[in-house]
């Protein structure tokens, strides 16, 4: 296991209280079918909410280590991929994993409640990048000294959602070219209705968008896209008015 530099990651490691959680997270490069690949590496940044960073961006070749009580590693235990921990703050948090050539990731995010030294909570994702693209997911942390609690979930725009169905049709996991192009279309309807700020077109299109996903999972759609795309729709469900507004 190693401490990976300042230029090539974190930071360095700083005692964490006992009584405090800490938040691990790790990234991995995987093939289309889930397994793991040991020479590709997926760079991720962490941003707290008083916007401290914690990461590597390759695209600017800069290292950021500005969140105490967090450390990185990689290769630990001759497993390959990026490892990290956070003293986390109250709120939210925004984990933004950066491509350098097109890859599948996975990404796993727990809690550990060090009064224990056990796993509360656990999340894991898998998603798409491409070089200079992103994929961001929001991580919530409430600061409670007996019972703290973490919720992670896809970050999602319309733009954002046309990205992940157009690399999941050059992974393979949107087999049909037809199927890609009419996602795209009813998502440039959704985007437009948010910006003329008709909420009931956005809502009965994003309604619509998850019937078609539904309707083609497990025929022209693979279920690791399904996943992605009903992910994203529902964020963007959610935070419709936020948009709209």
């Amino acid at each position: 296991m190693r401490i990976i530099t300042l230029l090539l990651l974190f930071a360095t490691i700083v005692q964490i209280d006992r009584a405090d959680a800490e938040i691990r997270i790790n990234s991995q490069a995987l093939t289309d079918k889930g397994h793991l690949l040991s020479n590709v590496v997926v760079y991720y940044v962490i941003t707290n909410s008083h916007g401290q960073r914690l990461g590597y961006d390759p695209r600017k070749q800069q290292g950021y280590t500005e969140i105490e009580g967090s450390y990185g590693i990689t290769d630990a235990n001759d497993i390959p991929g990026i490892k990290s921990s956070i003293k986390p703050n109250n709120g939210n948090h925004l984990i933004e994993l950066i491509g350098d050539t097109l890859m599948v990731f996975g990404l796993d995010v727990s809690m550990l409640q060090n009064i224990n030294g056990k796993d509360i909570k656990n999340f894991d994702f898998e998603g798409i990048v491409d070089n200079g693209l992103t994929s961001k997911f929001q991580v919530v942390y409430s600061q409670d000294p007996v019972h703290p609690s973490l919720t992670v979930r896809r970050f999602a725009t319309p733009l954002s959602l046309k990205q992940d169905i157009a690399l999941s049709y050059r992974v393979g996991w949107i087999e049909n070219g037809e199927i890609m192009a009419s996602l795209l279309k009813r998502v440039d309807v959704i985007e437009a209705a948010i910006v003329l700020q008709h909420s009931d077109t956005a809502k009965n299109q994003l309604a619509a968008f998850v019937n078609d996903v539904n309707t083609q999972n497990g025929k022209c759609i693979k279920d690791e896209a399904a996943k992605i795309l009903l992910e994203d729709a529902q964020y963007i469900i959610e935070h419709l008015e936020e948009e709209l507004w």
